[in-house]
């Protein structure tokens, strides 16, 4: 009997222990209760991969709407300046061509624009 449990301690797959069983009924209900076992290991691994997957679309997501709302606020700004720049040339255009009774054209030339 003790050669049998150095055995079983030694053993490496389900099948060995299987073997090694025979028709001991203490051995089978050993080998049974393992399998059980090795089952919800796997069963509970797959639940953690699936997890880790869920984490990294998750923080994939985080990351690509991270981004996005920077390249959003990045192009509302530039939006930004070149309304204001455009409203100020609108401005200066009207100021000069009242305080100085000149054409749109003449304006234009005189600013650069």
């Amino acid at each position: 009997m003790d050669e049998i449990w150095a055995s079983i301690f030694k053993a490496e797959t389900l099948e060995e222990l299987e073997q090694l069983a025979g028709k001991e009924e203490v051995f089978e209900n050993m080998v049974l209760t393992l399998k059980k076992l090795s089952e919800d290991e796997k069963i509970r691994m797959q639940c953690e991969a699936r997890e880790d997957y869920e984490r990294c679309l998750l923080s994939e997501y985080s990351a690509g709407k991270r981004e996005g709302i920077e390249e959003g606020i990045e192009k509302g700004v530039e939006q930004g300046i070149e309304q204001g720049t455009e409203i100020t040339q609108k401005k200066l255009l009207h100021n000069l061509m009242e305080s100085q009774k000149i054409t749109e054209d003449e304006a234009r030339k005189m600013l650069g624009i």
